[in-house]
């Protein structure tokens, strides 16, 4: 994974740097960095016209121990100052635009010029005029557009949030080992997502890691359906189906056969409870409704349930807010991930606002509870303070089911012993990464399945017993 951190970390490790007295060394290595990613960006130097935005701090610096390096390939350099912005727009025939004006550090509106079109623009550390924490431009002010950001050490909040990954373009992480110690923060990658997965032991049979899903209303069967599909795409052994029926409806869920239905007859939850002890993780809440009877019911299905929970969609909101939710999950034993969009996340915390991190990470505190907050990227917070930010996913799981198959996904992998933290920023990944592998515009929940399903299972490997292939 890649950390994420903040600006105030980055000044005190720079502050480090400066009473080693590394500072000029670390710019020519940031300045090398730099024009490597020139090189890959344009293709080589050799020609080519590219001008160097110079600011007046070590940001400003980098950039012209970039356009040194650019230079000695055989690139034409030409730098700018602040005081002479304006002839770059004049240039229409630059291969090349460096911006080495502001790093993470402005905190002034700032205007930024008209670039030349078609060319492309290398920001260093992060676009001049965004602000790093929080992706957003100051009051007044407005940013330059780059084609890639070459992130120094480490990526920032505002690289990935709100205006962020607009502005960034590509991102070229460099130089690593510019990281400070201690990091809460990180972007989740789809090879340590997959290298997470479990490994289920030889001896494993259905119930070792079984499901029970609890959800589902008159006009919203499908919702539970697809969590329980979730379920089985992450490796779940065994998953029954709980939900309750109208006098006189016919649910129609016998169409997924390998899913046990099981037909709750009342809102009396204490035998659900009691079966409950038999699954390794329970999914509670999709399609479920938000009748009161039904609020009461999830409720004590949750206060009574002694296997991590997976809260979502219905079994979320009807809490009403954050306090009532709290109340519960902070008495459980085991873990609870709830798993709210942002208008969910709303009307339980209050808007997010431009903070999504931030507002995931109270959320989180004030409830005990791992919370997944679903968007673009989607913010998993622990409550002691870690956050995965999963960039994977797309507007190709903007349908229906893809959300209750993301539960049951966590359900699934909780269910196969996985930390609690753990399993929802894994499944988020996973999720994210198997509907870009969907052919069809939109990654509709029965493909997701088949696709999380078949990532996972090349991912990985499933112990044989020795007897199976016998050398000699």
């Amino acid at each position: 994974m890649h950390p994420i951190v903040s600006n105030s970390e980055i000044r005190e490790f720079d502050r480090g740097l400066f009473e080693a007295g590394l500072v000029d060394a670390t710019i020519e290595r940031v300045g090398f960095a730099v024009a490597r990613a020139a090189l890959d960006l344009i293709g080589g130097a050799y020609g080519k016209r590219i001008a160097v935005l110079q600011g007046p701090g070590n940001n400003g610096r980098d950039g012209e121990a970039a356009g040194r390096y650019l230079a000695a390939r055989g690139a034409r350099v030409e730098t700018f100052g602040l005081g002479d912005l304006e002839k770059v727009g004049a240039h229409l025939d630059f291969d090349l635009i460096i911006d080495a004006l502001f790093g993470t550090g402005l905190a002034r509106p700032f205007q930024p010029l008209d670039m030349p079109e078609g060319t492309p623009v290398l920001a260093v550390d992060i676009p001049s005029g965004l602000d790093s924490d929080t992706g957003l431009c100051a009051a007044g002010g407005g940013a330059i557009r780059a084609t890639a950001t070459v992130a120094v050490g480490t990526l920032k909040p505002g690289h990935l949030v709100n205006l962020g990954p607009e502005l960034c373009g590509r991102l070229i992480r460099v130089l690593p080992d510019l990281c400070p110690e201690g990091v809460w923060r990180w972007l989740a990658d789809g090879d340590g997502a997959l290298a997470n997965l479990p490994v289920p032991p030889r001896e494993s049979h259905k119930w070792s890691n079984a499901v029970m899903v609890v959800g589902g209303s008159i006009g919203m069967r499908g919702a539970p359906l697809f969590a329980s599909m979730g379920a089985y795409a992450a490796g779940a052994g065994m998953v029954h189906l709980y939900t309750r029926l109208e006098p006189g409806e016919s649910p129609g869920l016998e169409q997924r056969p390998e899913i046990v239905v099981k037909l709750v007859e009342s809102f009396y939850a204490e035998p659900v409870v009691r079966a409950s002890q038999r699954f390794k993780a329970l999914v509670v809440g999709p399609g479920a409704g938000t009748s009161l009877q039904m609020v009461n019911f999830i409720r004590r299905i949750v206060a009574g349930s002694g296997a991590p929970v997976v809260l979502d969609a219905d079994g979320l909101v009807g809490f009403g807010d954050g306090d009532r939710l709290g109340k519960i999950t902070r008495s459980r034993e085991a873990g609870t991930v709830i798993t709210p969009h942002r208008g969910e996340f709303s009307q339980l915390f209050g808007d997010p606002g431009s903070d999504p991190v931030g507002a995931a990470v109270a959320a989180s505190a004030s409830t005990g509870c791992v919370v997944v907050l679903k968007g673009s990227p989607t913010v998993v917070a622990s409550p002691d303070g870690r956050v995965v930010i999963s960039a994977s996913g797309s507007a190709k799981l903007a349908m229906a089911g893809t959300g209750d198959l993301l539960a049951g996904l966590i359900g699934g992998l909780l269910a196969q012993g996985m930390e609690v933290f753990t399993a929802a920023w894994v499944a988020a990944e996973i999720h994210g990464l198997a509907g870009a592998g969907v052919r069809s515009r939109l990654a509709g929940a029965v493909d997701l399945a088949a696709a999380v399903s078949f990532l996972i299972g090349g991912a990985v490997p499933v112990p044989r017993h020795p007897g199976a292939e016998v050398w000699g």
